[in-house]
């Protein structure tokens, strides 16, 4: 098991290492100028040459790359064309990116997983499955998606908002909160990702000790539940739910489109597994079909379905850095396209890196999942003698 996670450390850091370098000589070939081009306007040719050879660009490309890949290993990410921070502002909008990925992540797979498993399992329900493969359809055009929620959703989002909140108070509900926004929503974040673990940990320690069958509905009961009373003992939840409201259209836009493909993959993986040996053995033996769908056939459709998430992490990201153009959710998305169109170069290269660092965090924590589900994974591999 060590073995194996370490091998793929080691595969997904020399893939992260070939995307940044492909990122850095992208970023110097395709954006036209360089980081002194947005200050030649109020500068002579002589000071601009000066800054240049200053900041190092006056060297070969390679000379930059090894220097930019040093402080990016260091921590040190540089300052914005402004002289801002780099770090700063990144760290001020990767946690409103975290808390949509995360959340929209856990709601599409857990949600997904099922229908797909039960739409699969019940040939009574084919008209319901087409149906879900034409939503798998829509949702993959996040631009169009996003309009949709934004024109449709959006208004009675708001009416629904003024109706449980103040809304006279957002202009002086932050004066008194210790926590900016950016530390609120990463705490928001790792309460999500605590209370759906508990949630179905508890759950199947319970089916263990009884017929309790595990539904996604349950665990995200749980979690409804313990969310709330979570952030109220921490004593942000008024702030927590100001941000659940901001966060509600591009949260249900990134999981919508990440539903299809889970609901798809986990539908296919079932249809597969129905007809193996070990289904008709747990037929023969007399067990339901309920049984012999969550406990036989579905922890080995879920595997497939976990790899396919693995590989789709990136493009996930793509898809979530539009919507959150789309509907102008602050978060890493809209900060790149905003830094782009400055010709911000620092910024945007940041943020690239910051990309592809959360695809990396992503795939080993998956890596880590399949191997506490799959067993194989644990057996080690057999010496040919």
């Amino acid at each position: 098991m060590l073995r194996y996670l370490v091998r793929r450390l080691v595969s997904g850091v020399i893939a992260l290492l070939g995307f940044l370098t492909a990122m850095f000589f992208g970023v110097q070939l395709l954006i036209p100028g360089d980081f002194v081009t947005p200050f030649r306007l109020t500068m002579t040719e002589q000071e601009v040459e000066a800054l240049r050879a200053q900041l190092g660009l006056d060297q070969s490309l390679w000379i930059q790359y090894w220097k930019w890949l040093q402080a990016l290993l260091s921590g040190e990410l540089g300052g914005s064309t402004f002289g801002v921070p780099v770090r700063g502002l990144l760290l001020d909008v990767v946690p409103a990116t975290l808390f949509v990925f995360v959340t929209g992540l856990a709601i599409a797979f857990l949600v997904g997983g099922w229908n797909g498993r039960w739409t699969a399992w019940n040939p009574g329900v084919r008209a319901e499955a087409l149906t879900f493969t034409g939503l798998a359809f829509v949702t993959a055009f996040p631009p169009f998606l996003a309009f949709v929620l934004v024109t449709v959703v959006g208004p009675r989002l708001f009416d629904l908002r003024r109706a449980l909140v103040d809304t006279s108070e957002r202009g002086t509900l932050w004066i008194d909160q210790p926590l900016d926004p950016g530390q609120v929503l990463t705490r928001m974040t790792i309460s999500v990702v605590v209370a759906v673990a508990v949630a179905y940990a508890t759950l199947a320690l319970m089916a263990r000790v009884s017929r309790l069958r595990i539904r996604p509905w349950m665990v995200a009961g749980l979690t409804l539940v313990a969310l709330p009373a979570w952030w109220t003992w921490q004593g942000y939840r008024t702030h927590a739910f100001d941000l659940v409201f901001d966060a509600a259209i591009p949260l249900l836009a990134f999981t919508l489109l990440s539903y299809g493909e889970f609901l798809l993959i986990m539908q296919t993986s079932m249809v597969a597994t129905m007809n193996d040996d070990y289904v008709a053995v747990a037929r023969a033996k007399g067990l339901s079909e309920k049984a012999i769908r969550d406990h036989h056939a579905a922890p080995n459709a879920v595997l497939p379905l976990l790899s396919r998430l693995a590989v789709s992490i990136p493009f996930l990201m793509t898809g979530l850095v539009i919507i959150e153009r789309s509907v102008a959710w602050p978060g890493l998305g809209d900060f790149l396209f905003r830094a782009i169109e400055s010709q911000d170069i620092p910024v945007v290269m940041g943020a690239v890196a910051v990309v592809g660092f959360i695809a990396l965090a992503a795939r080993l924590l998956l890596d880590f999942v399949s191997v506490v589900v799959d067993p194989r994974l644990r057996i080690p591999a057999r010496v040919k003698s």
